[in-house]
């Protein structure tokens, strides 16, 4: 049986929509995964240069207890160059969130970046800080695996 023209164009034209589709969607992943890296101030907030956002005066939110089998997560809040302004964010965000920690590079690695996580969280609770922090108007927040050191 031999298709007609329409049909041809009609397969082409889902077909490229579909191809098309698939592609937007891996840019996206692939903008995620490469923003937090890239800046080294990737927790400041809108319109504030030098690192760290706005006091946000509220109570401190605890890490949950979890049991050994659940899988944990930290959110990740910024990336700096240096220690000092690491440190500076850290404190700034454990006003809020006491679980709040600066991640130093691996002594001898490549990597020469300071990151600043909060956790670890479950996931549901890394979902949840991570969403609190880009309601304050947070960029490149990202929840990653906690590592098993």
């Amino acid at each position: 049986m031999a298709m007609s023209n329409k049909q041809v164009v009609a397969i082409f034209v889902v077909g490229t929509g579909l191809l098309l589709a698939v592609f937007w969607m891996g840019l996206s992943v692939v903008k995620q995964s490469n923003g937090a890296s890239a800046s080294p101030a990737v927790g400041a907030a809108p319109g504030d240069a030098a690192g760290p956002g706005p006091d946000q005066g509220s109570a401190a939110v605890e890490p949950p207890q979890t049991t050994s089998g659940n899988s944990l997560y930290v959110v990740q809040a910024g990336i700096f160059g240096t220690a000092e302004q690491a440190n500076q964010f850290t404190t700034e965000l454990k006003r809020k969130f006491r679980a709040a920690y600066t991640q130093s590079p691996e002594p001898g690695g490549q990597d020469k970046l300071y990151r600043v996580n909060i956790g670890p969280y479950d996931k549901r609770d890394a979902d949840q800080v991570a969403s609190e922090l880009s309601g304050l108007g947070y960029k490149g927040i990202m929840i990653l695996p906690a590592s098993k050191k």
